[in-house]
C-alpha cells in the first residue's frame, strides 16, 4: 500500500500539534517546543509540524537544513530565485583549479560568479531492502546538474594563459542522507501519526551514522531535466511518497521515497522510516482516500 506525489507548499501546519520532540521524545523542558519543517524553508517549502522539536534537536536539524540549503542546492536556489529568509543568498567562495601554461594555480572565486551546479549521491537501495554487502554511503557515484550556460560562465573567468579551469567540489553524502532521513521521518509523522510506527531514524538524524547505509539509499535513477520552475508559493518542487512493505516472517516497514527539486532531473531516494504498527495501514488508506487521519 502506498501514497505518492505528496505536494508541500504554503505556510501551514500538517495535522495537530505533536506536543513532544519527534527526535528525542522530550517535552522541550523550560524552552518548550518549536515548529519543525518537513522540508526546509530554504528548499522551497514551508509546511511544518507544530510543537515538534526541542531546542537541542532543533540545532542539530537546522545544521542539516543549512548544509542542504547552502552547500548542496545554494547556487541552484540563487539561479532559480527560490525563496530565502534573506534578501540575498550568500554562498561564499569556491576553490577553482586552473591549468595554466606554467602549471596549476588555485584560486578562490565568489560562488555567485560560478555556474549554478548541484551534486547529489547515487547510492544502491537501502541495505534493509536488498541482499548483499552493505557499503558505506561515502562510497557512491555522483550525479551532476549544471545550468545551461555553465561553459560560458567558466570561460569568462579564464585569465590570459589559462588552458582550463575546474571547480573543486566538496560533498558530504552522509550529511545529505541525514537530511533525507529528517524529511522522511517528519513526513511520516505528519501523514500517519507518531504512534503508527516504531521509528528507525532519530539516531541517524541526530548524528549516529552507524546504520546509515541500511536505512538510506537510491530508489530510481535521475531523469532528463524539465523546464525551469520559477519561484512561487504554490510550486511543486518535491515529491515524497510513503509505502508499507511486507515480507514473510518479517515485520512490515514504512518506506519513504524522496525526490527534491525534481525539475532538474534529480535522483529519487528511498528511506526506511520504521516498523509499521497496527494503525499504519488504516491511516495510510485514509490518506489514499483523501481523509485526514485522526491522532490519539
Amino acid at each position: 500500500m502506498s501514497v505518492g506525489n505528496i505536494t508541500l507548499f504554503g505556510s501551514r501546519a500538517l495535522g495537530e500539534p505533536i506536543g513532544r520532540c519527534i527526535y528525542c521524545g522530550s517535552d522541550g523542558g523550560p524552552t518548550g517546543l518549536s515548529n519543525e519543517h518537513i522540508v526546509a524553508f530554504s528548499l522551497a517549502s514551508d509546511a511544518y509540524l507544530a510543537r515538534a522539536s526541542c531546542e537541542s534537536c532543533a540545532k542539530k536539524t537546522s545544521y542539516l537544513e543549512g548544509y542542504a540549503g547552502r552547500h548542496v542546492f545554494g547556487s541552484m536556489r540563487r539561479h532559480f530565485d527560490i525563496q530565502s529568509r534573506r534578501k540575498k543568498i550568500e554562498l561564499g567562495s569556491a576553490t577553482v583549479i586552473c591549468q595554466t601554461e606554467d602549471g596549476e594555480e588555485t584560486r578562490h572565486i565568489a560562488r555567485e560568479l560560478l555556474p549554478a551546479t548541484v551534486l547529489l549521491p547515487l547510492w544502491e537501495s537501502p541495505g534493509l531492502l536488498r541482499e548483499g554487502v552493505c557499503v558505506g554511503l561515502d562510497q557512491c557515484g555522483i550525479w551532476r546538474w549544471r545550468e545551461d550556460n555553465a561553459d560560458e560562465k567558466m570561460n569568462l573567468l579564464k585569465r590570459k594563459g589559462d588552458l582550463n579551469c575546474r571547480i573543486v567540489s566538496i560533498f558530504r553524502p552522509v550529511v545529505f542522507a541525514r537530511m533525507l532521513a529528517k524529511i522522511a521521518h517528519a513526513m511520516t509523522i505528519a501523514l500517519l501519526g507518531a504512534d503508527s510506527f516504531k521509528p528507525y531514524l532519530p539516531r541517524l538524524i541526530l548524528g549516529d551514522e552507524e546504520n546509515a547505509a541500511l536505512l538510506i539509499g537510491g530508489a530510481a535513477p535521475p531523469t532528463d531535466p524539465l523546464p525551469p520552475i520559477p519561484r512561487g508559493t504554490k510550486i511543486h518542487h518535491h515529491t515524497i511518497g510513503l509505502t508499507i512493505m511486507g515480507a514473510a516472517h518479517k515485520p512490515d516497514i514504512v518506506v519513504a521515497t524522496v525526490r527534491l527539486f525534481q525539475h532538474i532531473g534529480s535522483p529519487t531516494y528511498s528511506v526506511v522510516v520504521g516498523e509499521a504498527l497496527a494503525s499504519a495501514d488504516l491511516r495510510l488508506q485514509m490518506q489514499i482516500d483523501g481523509m485526514e487521519p485522526q491522532r490519539s
